[in-house]
């Protein structure tokens, strides 16, 4: 097909000028509104013969750009709108460097179980979203789940600032939840706070406790720090805080051997050590 000529089925149809087909209303006959017939402007779809084919595997449209040009472009209230034939099927596929991006007030919507499912070989990343919202999950149906990820790490959460956070879990009930075979949250902290180290988690209350703990053993465990024989807080190396609560691991005479047995102190900070040192209490 030359430019201006018919376009042939079977053949190689080649052309110096883009090709169009639009799309408008017509006449359909008496007392009939002026209406595009059909719910498609064009449709491509296999034979039922072909459809039913064992090992019969052919892809419907295939469209490649070039350049920084798109293999498809589709603009719309929805982009583009991928439906899977079966429940094992897939909408949308894309490979590449980036397999799908999506562009807009939402980039990507999946509507399906999963609605979007990334997959990127070795240290690569399965979904990447970047935006005022970068990736956002709406689970319509309890008990659904508005986002879900799975490998070693399910979900990363990264700030990029001194002041962003990581992860922010925001709910009228409870804003994160852990649960693990051994830990259900755990938290590490790498920057201190007013020269005091690091905070491994930080919970803050309104009219209520910042940390509230339940067991049905001991609600609360200290790993006692091991300072030598005969500790005090006066061996730390780290400044303290007023309000710091302090385990330590030293030896003590077993009162009945008087052999040298493992034993555990507490202290309470009331004065932090700036200016001078730290008054410490013991309380056991």
């Amino acid at each position: 097909m030359g430019d201006g000529g018919e376009f042939v089925l079977g053949e190689h149809n080649n052309s110096e000028t883009a090709t169009h087909l639009v799309a408008r209303p017509g006449d359909h006959g008496p007392d009939h509104l002026m209406y595009f017939a059909g719910g498609n402007f064009l449709e491509v779809k296999p034979n039922p013969d072909l459809l039913n084919l064992t090992g019969a595997n052919h892809t419907g449209i295939f469209a490649r750009g070039v350049g920084d040009g798109a293999g498809i472009l589709a603009v719309g209230e929805i982009g583009v709108k991928g439906e899977a034939a079966t429940n094992s099927g897939v909408g949308v596929f894309g490979a590449g460097g980036r397999g799908v991006q999506g562009v807009g007030a939402v980039g990507v919507l999946g509507e399906g179980d999963p609605g979007v499912r990334g997959r990127a070989p070795g240290v690569g990343v399965g979904v990447r979203g970047s935006g005022g919202v970068g990736v956002e999950g709406i689970a319509e149906d309890a008990p659904g789940l508005g986002v879900r990820g799975v490998g070693s790490v399910g979900v990363l959460g990264v700030g990029e600032n001194d002041n962003a956070e990581g992860v922010q879990g925001v709910s009228d009930n409870i804003g994160v939840r852990g649960k693990g075979g051994q830990t259900g949250v755990a938290g590490e902290g790498r920057t201190g706070v007013e020269g005091c180290g690091e905070t491994g988690v930080s919970g803050k209350g309104f009219d209520g406790p910042g940390g509230r703990f339940s067991s049905t053993g001991a609600q609360i465990h200290l790993v006692p720090v091991d300072l030598g024989f005969h500790p005090t807080p006066g061996d730390l190396a780290n400044p303290a805080r007023a309000g710091d609560l302090l385990v330590l691991h030293g030896w003590g005479a077993d009162p009945k051997t008087d052999e040298a047995i493992p034993v555990a102190t507490l202290w309470f900070c009331w004065a932090g050590s700036s200016p001078g040192p730290a008054r410490w209490t013991q309380l056991a």
